[in-house]
Parts: C-alpha cells; structure tokens; sequence
C-alpha cells in the first residue's frame, strides 16, 4: 500500500512538472503578452503561432488582434499627421490674404527653386495689358516707384505678348 501511496505521489509530481511545462507557461506568455500590449508595445506577440493545443490557438488570436491595433494606429497616425498639415496650410492660407505677402513668398519660392539672383511677380494691368510687379525679390537695379513694363517690352513683356515661354 505503501508503494502505492509513493507511486500516487511520484505521478502527481510529474503531473506538476508536466503542467509547468506545457500550460503554466503557455499562460505565463500570454499575461506577459497582454500586460506589454496593455502599457502600449503594438509589436508583442505571444510567439505561440506554430503550438498547438487550445492556448496556442488563443495565442494566435491574441497576436492578430494586437496586428491589427498596430495597423489601426499606423493608419490613425498617417491621418493625424494629414490633418496637421492641412491645418497648416489653412493657417498660411489665412495669414496670407494680403496679396502683397503672398506675392513675396511666391518670388522667394521661385528665386530659391531656380537659383536665381532676382525674382518677380507680375500682374497684367487691365486696357492696357503692361505688366505691374506685385512683387520682387533681388538686384533688379536702381528703380522710381514700381516696377512697370510697357506691353511687349523685357522678356516677361513679350512672353505675355506672345503668349510664349521665353
């Protein structure tokens, strides 16, 4: 009876170990897992992808949920960083209304762009088609007043005229 009691005993101890080894850890993983995914970590898994057995399989249920989290914030973040640059184009849009302001970015834009030393934003005057600066940036010379080129006159006067680049 006595060696039947051991027997009981000795089973019941490899019972534990067996236990330890195949469920406990299983289930230690997967707390492990949900806490890291709790406090933020997107990128755990539970690494139980190819056991088997039912925890494995909510291993992998786990691991695609907490894909598909990381691929939600990926997407939540794209279309935050989107909305603050539409934003900040809103803000430039409000804060440039005068068109002077606007006229001045535009010269320093395309100065910068193509390297130039000057730059010079024209607009076409009405009934007599000359061209008035809006605005300019650079050595454009000595100059009274503004800047006015007589219809046809200078390289942008006869690329209007012509209706050409030149």
């Amino acid at each position: 009876a006595e060696a039947q009691a051991l027997d009981l005993v000795f089973g019941a101890g490899e019972a534990r170990q067996v236990a330890d080894r195949f469920i406990l850890k299983r289930v230690d993983t997967l707390v492990s897992a949900a806490e890291r995914l709790a406090g933020g970590d997107l990128s755990v898994r539970t690494g139980l992808a190819h056991e088997r057995g039912e925890l494995a399989q909510l291993g992998r249920a786990f691991d695609r949920m907490a894909a598909a989290l990381a691929r939600r914030q990926g997407e939540s973040e794209r279309r935050r960083q989107e909305a603050e640059s539409l934003a900040e184009v809103g803000r430039v849009i409000l804060r440039s209304v005068d068109p002077g302001e606007v006229g001045q970015r535009i010269v320093a834009s395309l100065r910068e762009m193509l390297g130039g030393t000057a730059a010079t934003l024209y607009r076409v005057e009405p009934g007599s088609a000359d061209l008035v600066a809006v605005a300019s940036m650079g050595d454009q010379g000595p100059a009274e007043g503004p800047l006015i080129l007589a219809k046809g006159t200078g390289a942008a006067g006869l690329a209007v005229h012509l209706g050409v680049a030149v």
